[in-house]
């Protein structure tokens, strides 16, 4: 007698993993322990050196709704993310990155928006930032509907990929991931072409910053990727071809087609170096972030101080006001801003429009 397929879940949560033995056990338990039921759970191993794999197989060994997948060897987070949804049964498709947590509430809360906005391709949400101790740090906010996140996605991502619930039709219309470092973005602005996005207001995930996934050489690829991404947006909206999706591999040919030069490159590195090492200094990486800060100084010299001072200000302003403690967040962004007013000034505009956009647009 045939063997009956069992119905296809609701949602299915797919997490790539890479020597990532530290972490992700928390992350796979957090998926099985979601409020929400109906999901099958995907682990694909992207060619781990570490005890990644065994650790899953273990933690799964016993639940029907999980399965692992080994890639023989190590091919890339686009070709592994893609993978991940391919091999889904299910019409919906939550990303969860292997160092993170999902809340417990994360799918109850996601499911229910995503079948009442049918227009809508992905929905996100805020994220909580954790170290690598699990201590938390500030909530990391986003534009909520769709017309303000466009007008974000001009500037910047602001979905966060493991807070990402994104419908597999969407992802099957648009080819899926194609850049291995800055992905997600690519994918925003592709799906931000055809979908509606939204960003739920609360907190869906714990988004852990740690000094082991980032080093100088994945935030200059990070900032090529994000620039050749929105050059790439750019090009489709005046008519003209996609260059990524003839050369996704970033090569130098395709970077002077899009008109991305090292000046640009290097002021993004610059200022992302400056962001991270202001959250390292408030999750307690002190080494790490005075790295980060000592490669910043190769670009702004003299205002290298007073510029991480004030990053570091509206990062504790950030803190303050996750925690409803609104007159230290203006004390401490008032610092930030008579530190480095212009640096301050722009991060905090910036913020304000995102809110505003978020809030007040449809």
């Amino acid at each position: 007698m045939a063997a009956v397929e069992a119905p296809a879940p609701r949602v299915s949560v797919v997490i790539p993993v890479f020597n990532c033995e530290r972490f992700v056990a928390e992350a796979v338990e957090s998926v099985l322990a979601q409020s929400f039921r109906d999901l099958e759970l995907i682990v694909i191993d992207d060619g781990s050196t570490d005890r990644s794999p065994e650790i899953v197989a273990q933690l799964i060994r016993d639940e029907r709704r999980a399965r692992l997948h080994v890639n023989e060897r190590n091919l890339g987070l686009s070709v592994t993310s893609n993978r991940g949804w391919q091999e889904a049964r299910a019409p919906y498709v939550a990303r969860l990155d292997a160092d993170d947590v999902a809340l417990p509430d994360r799918l109850s809360r996601q499911v229910p928006f995503l079948d009442d906005h049918p227009r809508v391709g992905a929905v996100g949400g805020a994220a909580i930032r954790i170290g690598a101790s699990g201590a938390q740090g500030a909530t990391m906010r986003f534009p909520t509907q769709n017309r303000g996140i466009r007008a974000t996605l001009d500037r910047r991502s602001c979905i966060a990929h493991s807070a990402a619930l994104i419908r597999r039709a969407a992802l099957e219309q648009v080819g899926g991931y194609r850049l291995d470092v800055g992905g997600d973005f690519d994918l925003w602005l592709r799906l931000a072409e055809r979908w509606e996005l939204a960003n739920l207001a609360e907190p869906v995930v714990l988004y852990r910053e740690h000094p082991d996934q980032i080093t100088l050489t994945k935030f200059q690829q990070q900032a090529i990727a994000t620039l050749a991404a929105s050059a790439s947006a750019r090009a489709r909206r005046a008519g003209r071809a996609d260059p990524l999706a003839l050369a996704p591999e970033l090569s130098m040919e395709t970077l002077a087609e899009l008109e991305i030069g090292a000046a640009e490159i290097a002021g993004q590195v610059t200022h992302r170096c400056l962001e991270v090492a202001a959250t390292y200094e408030l999750l307690g990486h002190r080494s790490e972030s005075a790295a980060l800060v000592e490669h910043a100084r190769g670009t702004l010299a003299s205002r290298t101080d007073r510029t991480y001072a004030a990053a570091v200000a509206l990062k504790r302003a950030d803190v303050h006001l996750s925690a409803h403690r609104p007159l230290a967040g203006i004390v401490d962004a008032c610092s930030g801003v008579i530190r480095a007013p212009r640096y301050a000034s722009g991060r905090l505009l910036s913020r304000v429009r995102d809110r505003f956009h978020g809030r007040r647009l449809s």
